[in-house]
C-alpha cells in the first residue's frame, strides 16, 4: 500500500517512515511538510500512483490538517498522528481512519495501518463487485456484472463465462481475464479455471459446487490456498 506523510517536524517525520520500512506491505512514496504541499501532489498524481494512506500531522503552517479534509476531497484512508488528543472527536467526524498520540509506539502503528489494509480491501471490493465488465461476444458487445459471475473456463484463446443467468464465449486469454476482476474474490483454481469465491456452494477438495449443482475441478496445487482463502472470508 503507497503512504504519503504529511509533518512539518523532520524528526517525527523520520519516525514514522522508520516505521514504515518494517512492514513489508507499506510503501512511503512521498513526504511533505504542509497540507498545501499534499495538495499540489495529489491534484498531479496518476490515478494508479495515488496513496492508500495519508499520514497526517494537524498544527502545520499555513492551513491545518484538519483544514484541509474539510474543504478537500481525499480518496485515501486518513491516519492522524499529532500531539493533541483534544482534536480526537473532530477527526472522526471527518471520517478519518484512525488518530495517533504521540509518541506513538510500533504496535499502535500496526493496529492503526491494518486497520486502514482491511477498510481499503473492503471498499475496493465492494465497489469492484458492483461493477459491470463489457466483454465482446460474438460480434457484439454483452454487459456482465461482476457478483454474477460463477466461474470461467479457459479454452486455448477463447474462454467461456459462466454466470447465474447462463454462459458467454469470449476471445481472450484466462491470466488476461483474471487482471480484470477483483483478486479479492476471484482465484484462479486450476490451470482452466478461475472461480468466483463468494458463489461457492460447496467445496470438496478435488471440486468446487455451486447452488446449481454445476462443479468444476480444482488443481492440487491450489487446495491449500483456496481452503484457507474460505476460511479467512467467513470469518469476515
Amino acid at each position: 500500500m503507497r503512504c504519503v506523510i504529511v509533518e512539518d517536524e523532520t524528526i517525527a517525520r523520520k519516525g514514522i517512515e522508520s516505521y514504515i520500512e518494517k512492514i513489508d506491505w507499506l510503501d512511503c512514496v512521498a513526504g511533505f511538510e504542509s497540507a498545501m504541499d499534499l495538495d499540489q501532489y495529489l491534484k498531479n498524481v496518476a490515478p494508479d500512483e495515488y496513496p492508500d494512506i495519508i499520514f497526517l500531522d494537524i498544527e502545520m503552517p499555513n492551513i491545518s490538517g484538519f483544514e484541509y479534509l474539510a474543504s478537500s476531497k481525499v480518496d485515501a484512508e486518513i491516519i492522524i498522528i499529532t500531539a493533541y488528543e483534544e482534536y480526537a472527536l473532530q477527526g472522526y467526524e471527518l471520517n478519518i481512519t484512525d488518530y495517533l498520540l504521540k509518541p506513538v509506539s510500533f504496535s499502535r502503528f500496526l493496529k492503526a495501518v491494518e486497520k486502514a489494509r482491511n477498510f481499503r480491501i473492503c471498499n475496493s471490493s465492494h465497489s469492484a463487485l458492483s461493477k459491470v465488465l463489457l466483454l465482446r461476444v460474438d460480434r457484439g458487445d454483452q454487459r456482465i456484472p461482476i457478483a454474477n459471475i460463477l466461474y470461467i473456463e479457459g479454452m486455448e484463446n477463447y474462454l467461456k463465462v459462466f454466470t447465474s443467468c447462463g454462459c458467454a464465449t469470449v476471445r481472450m486469454r484466462l491470466k488476461d481475464f483474471l487482471s480484470m476482476v477483483p483478486n479479492e474474490v476471484f482465484m484462479q483454481v486450476h490451470k482452466s479455471y478461475i472461480v468466483n469465491l463468494n458463489n461457492i456452494y460447496r467445496f470438496e477438495w478435488n471440486s468446487i459446487i455451486f447452488s446449481n449443482s454445476k462443479s468444476i475441478p480444482v488443481s492440487r496445487s491450489y487446495r491449500k490456498v483456496l481452503s484457507q482463502r474460505l476460511i479467512d472470508m467467513s470469518k469476515d
